[in-house]
This record gives structure tokens, sequence and C-alpha cells, in this order.
């Protein structure tokens, strides 16, 4: 059935049930939302009996079991394949966000159709670092505050168009998606430099990325290649996240060397 509002969550390590970060605090948050259908990919996680009964127990809500990680690309991608919608959220599962939050995405992808993505922190970059890959020189975020952010200050004026989104939080248009064929890169799995791979790809098709600021959302990043040096395990396969980051980065650069320049500046 088509909903308005598509959101997948993909998960390694499953957290306490009433943990304000997790997959299950997200899933209650937004089952408030009319219209909106809400798909949990566990990679690999070992899934509870009662995390597989709030799934079963919640209205458009799926809960998709992979037996091993098969990369963020690639869950992502189950989200647009599966839920026929016509705005899509990427959620990390460290996150915790006001639903209102949806909604506000929702509108700027509505009053803006040269949106492609739209998220509530990113940055500009105005150059290449000597790897290839283009370096953030004016990032937009909120202060942060003990790890969190500080939601007391409101940011006054609209979307702002940047170089880049944050993946932590962000929407695409299934408009955008359906004109291009925009599928998510699984060359970077398990992870890295998707949200970078998708900002070159709206931009060389005519399309934008902004984000949205002062937003009611924070995230604490526990576990994950965002949480540090770790090692992950992926499909049959395992890689140290500072490998990864210098792989993915090598990729990138390889890929968009002949446009860089033209496209990382919005």
């Amino acid at each position: 059935m088509h909903r308005k509002i598509g959101v997948v969550c993909a998960f390694m390590e499953e957290e306490p049930m009433h943990s304000p970060h997790s997959v299950h605090g997200l899933l209650n948050t937004l089952s408030c939302i009319a219209d909106l259908e809400f798909l949990a990919v566990a990679n690999g996680a070992e899934v509870t009996e009662e995390t597989r009964k709030l799934f079963e127990t919640t209205p458009h809500s799926i809960l998709l079991e992979l037996p091993e990680n098969v990369g963020v690309s690639a869950a992502w991608n189950l989200g647009i394949e599966q839920l026929d919608c016509d705005h899509l959220f990427i959620l990390n599962d460290d996150l915790w966000l006001n639903a209102s939050v949806v909604l506000e995405l929702v509108r700027v992808l509505k009053e803006m159709p040269d949106t492609a993505v739209v998220g509530v922190e990113g940055g500009e970059c105005t150059e290449l670092g000597p790897n290839g890959y283009p370096v953030a020189t004016t990032k937009y975020k909120k202060e942060k505050k003990q790890g969190f952010f500080n939601t007391s200050k409101k940011w006054s004026g609209g979307a702002i168009e940047v170089s880049v989104v944050s993946g932590f939080l962000f929407a695409i248009s299934m408009e955008f998606v359906k004109k291009t064929g925009f599928r998510f890169d699984t060359r970077y799995t398990p992870a890295f430099c998707e949200e970078m791979d998708l900002a070159f790809f709206a931009r060389a098709n005519g399309y934008k990325a902004r984000v949205l600021l002062g937003m009611d959302a924070q995230y604490d990043h526990i576990h994950g290649i965002s949480s540090g040096p770790v090692e992950i395990k992926y499909l049959d396969k395992t890689i140290m996240s500072d490998e990864l980051s210098e792989r993915n980065i090598a990729l990138f650069a390889e890929k968009w060397k002949e446009r860089a320049e033209e496209l990382m500046t919005p």
C-alpha cells in the first residue's frame, strides 16, 4: 500500500528495549505519524522475541532479519525497493528525534522540489584534500553539549543548500529516485562515503542537497564505524574502520575524479 512517508533503519546491535536511542524508540516515536511505514533491517543483529512482538503489534511496521551484515547501502536500498512512498527517511539506530522533525523535512521536500536529499546537519566543501576527497570547510550543525545536540537554540532561517548532508538522519525525494534510478552504491559496503556519494549524484542530475537546522534530534554513536577504531564484520569479511575509510575514500575519489571540483560546491 502506498504511503506518504517511508522509514528505513538498519541496525547491527540491538539496544535495550527502553533505550531512548534505539530502533524501538524510533518506532514508538514515529508510530504517531499517519501514513508512515517503518522498515527495520537487522543487519546480522540478534533480535529478541520482545522486539519481534513489538513489530508484529505495531501497525505499518516491518522487521527484516538478515543473517549477516550486508552493509548500510544494501539495507537502505531495501527501503527504496520495498517501501512504496513519496519521501524516504534514512535513520541511524542510535538516534532520538521529535516526530515533528519528520514533518518539517517532508515540508522542505514538498516546497523545494529540486531537493533530492534534506537532513538536519551537513557541510559545505570548497576544496579537495590530497586524497581527492572533499573537505568540509563550513559545517552546519547545532551546538553540542555532553555529546548531544543542544536543542535550546533554534535556527530562524529556512533550508540551507550544502555540499553534503550528514548520514545519521536524512530524507530522500522518491520522485528524484524514480527520475534518476538512484541506488546507494554497494561498493562502499559496509559503510562510509554514502552521503557524499548521494550528494554528488544529486548535483550531477540537477538536484540539490539541503539541511534544515534547529531540529529536535540527537544521536549517540556508541557502536559501529562512527564510534571509533573498531573491527567491522560484514558478509564473509572483516575490516578495521580506519582501513575501511581509506578504501572508500579512494573509491569515491576514483569514481568522481572527472567532476569532483564541479560537484563538491553547492
